[in-house]
């Protein structure tokens, strides 16, 4: 980052492209923080720069802005010397190794990881080192590999249960989704249930509701789903959240036969622009609301484009889901799954009933 003295009109036009933000935007605010440092005559501070950094990259995670992200905690890692903030680095390869895995960028997410790795381990940082592990079992998860995720999540289990709260919350939530993905919906939900009673944060919490409404779903427990997606829709603090709850709503307008709130719902989210995991994962309930409603050339489009999508990101399962999807349309299966709601084992009632409750403090009773 250069000073004004050396590059005034690039400084001049940055400042220019703040002024346009509205100034209700907490966006401005970073932006015009950062702007303050290039602003000065003087050789901005590492030790000042990196913290504001981080700060815009959080902000661009929360709108989704992935590669903007990407560049951020790059740029971070850049101006920070190794020996001014080793913490800051070790935060900064995290939340690329995050980023680049929503970008389904898989070996730049590897690679974050195994030098957000090494830092940690120069902190001696254990817990830091084991949420990181997850990070990895999350990116052998997203691959489809799911045999190498077991084995990353078997090896942090216990060491998780030592250290209890949100890493411990992490990882019950990692072997979770290791369930759906092996189309345990049932298991899932016992994993979720515990990862829920375990202190997760803010935003893990947030991705557990997101996966006990797609478990929920699979197993018929439609109103489990929509508590768990209505607390989303008032409370998700990250773009891509709120889509993947969209998504999620799609597939209960689907399952409801309510074609006006599906295509309600299908247009909000064809406006965005969507990571491509989560962009996949619409054109496939898309196409399965198509085909519900009788639209079959349109259901073989969005079940096309979720196939290309998933050959281009190396998205594994969602190829196979592509793939059932066009052979039962050729079939001419017309059922996704029986319309009638089922309720939830009586092992899962204690979640259902504390999903309600989530429900009703966000939106209230009715």
């Amino acid at each position: 980052m250069q000073g004004a003295a050396r590059d005034a009109w690039q400084v001049m036009a940055a400042r220019e492209a703040v002024a346009r933000i509205p100034s209700s935007s907490g966006m401005r605010l970073l932006l015009a923080r950062l702007l303050e440092l290039a602003d000065s005559e003087a050789e901005p501070k590492a030790a000042a720069v990196g913290p504001r950094l981080m700060a815009y990259g959080r902000a661009l995670e929360t709108l989704g802005e992935w590669g903007l992200a990407a560049d951020v905690y790059t740029s971070a890692t850049d101006v920070v010397p190794a020996d001014l903030d080793l913490e800051l680095l070790a935060d900064a390869q995290a939340r690329l190794a995050y980023v680049e895995r929503m970008r389904a960028r898989w070996d730049e997410a590897d690679l974050a990881i195994q030098r957000a790795s090494a830092l940690a381990g120069r902190l001696g940082d254990a817990r830091r080192v084991l949420r990181l592990k997850v990070s990895s079992a999350n990116v052998q998860l997203n691959r489809g590999r799911l045999d190498r995720a077991e084995d990353i999540l078997g090896e942090t289990l216990a060491l998780s249960a030592i250290m209890g709260g949100e890493v411990h919350s992490e990882v019950l939530h990692a072997r979770g989704e290791l369930d759906y993905d092996r189309r345990n919906p049932r298991g899932a939900l016992e994993w979720f249930e515990r990862a829920l009673g375990s202190s997760p944060s803010e935003i893990g919490r947030e991705r557990l509701l997101l996966n006990i409404s797609a478990a929920a779903l699979d197993l018929g427990a439609r109103t489990v789903a929509r508590d768990a997606l209505l607390v989303l829709a008032v409370t998700a603090q990250t773009s891509n959240t709120r889509w993947l709850a969209v998504v999620n709503l799609i597939e209960v307008a689907t399952l409801d036969r309510n074609e006006l709130v599906f295509e309600q719902y299908r247009r909000e989210l064809a406006a965005e622009s969507l990571p491509p995991r989560t962009a996949a994962y619409f054109a496939i309930y898309e196409g399965h609301g198509y085909r519900a409603f009788g639209r079959t050339e349109a259901a073989r489009l969005s079940y096309e484009r979720a196939a290309s999508l998933a050959v281009e990101h190396q998205l594994d399962r969602v190829a196979r889901d592509a793939a059932g999807a066009l052979s039962a349309l050729e079939s001419h299966v017309s059922e996704l799954r029986p319309k009638a709601e089922t309720a939830l084992p009586a092992s899962l009632l204690a979640l259902a009933a504390r999903v309600r409750a989530l429900r009703e403090e966000a939106v209230g009773a009715a």
